[in-house]
C-alpha cells in the first residue's frame, strides 16, 4: 500500500481550521463540541460521496487505521451458536490484519476455510474459490482449519447459517486486483462480505452502488 505526499493546498487549508478553531469532544453538547461534530458528519458525507453511496445504505466508523476496522468486524461478527455450520472463508494473501479475524472466528467455533492463491497468476483459485463458497467442503482438506471440539457434520442451527468472506480488492502482498464480481456471487449463496479496501482504494474508485459489500475497510493517509 503506497500514499503520495500531501498536496499543499490540504496541508495549508487543515493548518488554518486547526490554529482558527476551537474544537471540543464531539461527544459533547458545547458549542465547540457541536463545532466538531458538524466536522465529523462533513467528513463522513466526503468518504460515502466518494464511495458514490449515502448513509441510507452505509455508515462510517472511524477508527485508527484500517487493522482497527478488521479487528471490530472479527470482534463483533455474529458467528451464531458453535455446530451451526458457521464458515469464514478468507483469500490467502489477505493483509495480516484480516488474517486476525481468523482466531476470532476459531473461537467463536467456526470453520476457517483459505481460499488459495496461483502460483503462476496470483489472482485466486476461480475453481477453489467457487467451491468453497458453494459450501462444497470437508475436513482433510488443506485450506480447512477448524476447532477440535467442533462438529464438521451437517448443520445443527434451525436458523440462518452465518458465513463470512472476507477478500482484498487489491492484494497487499502482489498488487494483483481481485474481481469485485466475488462479492455479488458471495451473496447469492448466503455470504456477507468484508472487502479489504485499503490498498484499492489509493489509485481505484469503488463504487458502493454497484458492489454492496456489507463491510468495507480502508485507510487514509
Amino acid at each position: 500500500t503506497g500514499a503520495m505526499q500531501g498536496g499543499r493546498s490540504h496541508i495549508l487549508r487543515t493548518a488554518q481550521l486547526t490554529t482558527q478553531l476551537a474544537l471540543g469532544n464531539p461527544h459533547s453538547s458545547s458549542q465547540t463540541s457541536m463545532k466538531s461534530t458538524s466536522w465529523v458528519h462533513k467528513a463522513e458525507e466526503a468518504v460515502l460521496a466518494h464511495l458514490n453511496t449515502s448513509t441510507d445504505e452505509y455508515q462510517v466508523i472511524w477508527t485508527a487505521n484500517a487493522s482497527g476496522a478488521a479487528r471490530l468486524v472479527g470482534q463483533y461478527y455474529d458467528f451464531g451458536k458453535p455446530h451451526s455450520g458457521a464458515a469464514f472463508a478468507i483469500c490467502a494473501d489477505n493483509h495480516n490484519s484480516i488474517h486476525g479475524i481468523r482466531e476470532e472466528a476459531l473461537e467463536k467455533g467456526a470453520d476457517v476455510v483459505y481460499i488459495p492463491i496461483k502460483g503462476d497468476t496470483l489472482y485466486m483459485e476461480v475453481d477453489k474459490c467457487a467451491q468453497i463458497l458453494d459450501g462444497n467442503y470437508k475436513a482433510g482438506n488443506p485450506w480447512l482449519q477448524s476447532k477440535r471440539y467442533r462438529s464438521l457434520t451437517k448443520s445443527k442451527s434451525t436458523g440462518a447459517v452465518r458465513k463470512l468472506l472476507a477478500y482484498p480488492g487489491q492484494s497487499n502482498v502482489s498488487g494483483v486486483k481481485h474481481s469485485l464480481d466475488w462479492i455479488d456471487y458471495a451473496h447469492a449463496r448466503g455470504w456477507d462480505v468484508l472487502l479489504d479496501a485499503a490498498a484499492f482504494l489509493p489509485s481505484n474508485g469503488l463504487d458502493l452502488s454497484k458492489y454492496k459489500p456489507d463491510f468495507i475497510t480502508m485507510s487514509f493517509y
